[in-house]
C-alpha cells in the first residue's frame, strides 16, 4: 500500500521476481505481474502490460494483492507460530 499527505491509501500490483516467495504473493494477472529474475524482455513487457491497464484493472489488482499478503503473512499466526517456536526451545 501507498499513502499520500491526505492520509488516503492507494494499493498497487507490483512486479515481483519470478522466486519461491514471489510466486507465494503474486499470482499473475490477479494480482500482480511476475518476471523471471534477469529477464530484462519479461519486465519491459510487464511495465508494459502496467502501464497500459486501465486504472480500474490495477486498483483490482492491487487490492487482491493486499488481501494475498493478510492471508499469508497475517501477524497473529505469526506471533503464535514463533511463540510455540520459543516455548519448545525453552522447554528443551
Amino acid at each position: 500500500m501507498t499513502g499520500d499527505s491526505t492520509g488516503t491509501s492507494a494499493l498497487t500490483p507490483f512486479n515481483r521476481h519470478a522466486t519461491t516467495a514471489g510466486t507465494k504473493l503474486v499470482e499473475p494477472g490477479r494480482s500482480g505481474w511476475l518476471v523471471p529474475a534477469g529477464s530484462v524482455d519479461a519486465l519491459v513487457d510487464a511495465l508494459r502490460a502496467a502501464l497500459s491497464a486501465a486504472p480500474a484493472q490495477l486498483d483490482l489488482l492491487g487490492r487482491q494483492g493486499a488481501a494475498r499478503v493478510s492471508e499469508l503473512h497475517d501477524s497473529v499466526n505469526e506471533s503464535r507460530k514463533l511463540s510455540a517456536l520459543f516455548r519448545s526451545v525453552v522447554a528443551l
